[in-house]
C-alpha cells in the first residue's frame, strides 16, 4: 500500500493475525446484496422496527461515566454523610415537638354501618399520652 491512510493501518494491524481472500464482485454479479438493497418494508413495519430503535439506543460513554464518577467522589468529600444535621432547621425537625397536641378522629362510622345506612357516632375516648 502506497501512503494508507489511519484507517487502512488500523484494519490492516487488527486483520494481519488471519488468513483471508478479499475477492471483488461487480454489483450485477453479487445478487445476494442486490435482493436485499431492493427488499419493500411497509410503513408499519418501519415504525415499529424505528420504535425499538429509539427506546434502546440510551448509551453513557466511557467519558461521561467517568466524569459523573468524579463529581460523585468530590461531592462526597465535600459534604460528608451527616453532614447537614448541624444546621438549624433540620435540629429543629430531630427535636420532639414540646406541648403539641396529636390529631386523632372525634367519630368514626363503621363500614357495615354505612352499608346499612345506620350512621351511628361512635365517640372516641381521649387518652392522655
Amino acid at each position: 500500500m502506497t501512503n494508507p491512510s489511519s484507517r487502512s493501518i488500523k484494519f490492516r494491524l487488527a486483520l494481519g493475525e488471519y488468513d483471508f481472500l478479499v475477492e471483488y464482485d461487480r454489483g450485477k454479479d453479487n445478487v445476494t446484496v442486490e435482493a436485499l438493497s431492493r427488499i419493500e418494508i411497509s410503513s408499519s413495519e418501519l415504525k415499529e422496527m424505528t420504535s425499538k430503535i429509539e427506546s434502546s439506543a440510551y448509551v453513557v460513554t466511557r467519558g461521561r461515566a467517568r466524569k459523573k464518577l468524579e463529581q460523585s467522589k468530590r461531592d462526597a468529600e465535600v459534604a460528608p454523610k451527616d453532614a447537614g444535621l448541624d444546621h438549624p432547621g433540620i435540629v429543629q425537625l430531630l427535636k420532639p415537638p414540646v406541648d403539641s397536641v396529636e390529631l386523632r378522629p372525634v367519630y368514626e362510622w363503621k363500614f357495615q354501618e354505612i352499608k346499612s345506612g345506620e350512621n351511628k357516632k361512635i365517640e372516641c375516648k381521649r387518652e392522655n399520652i
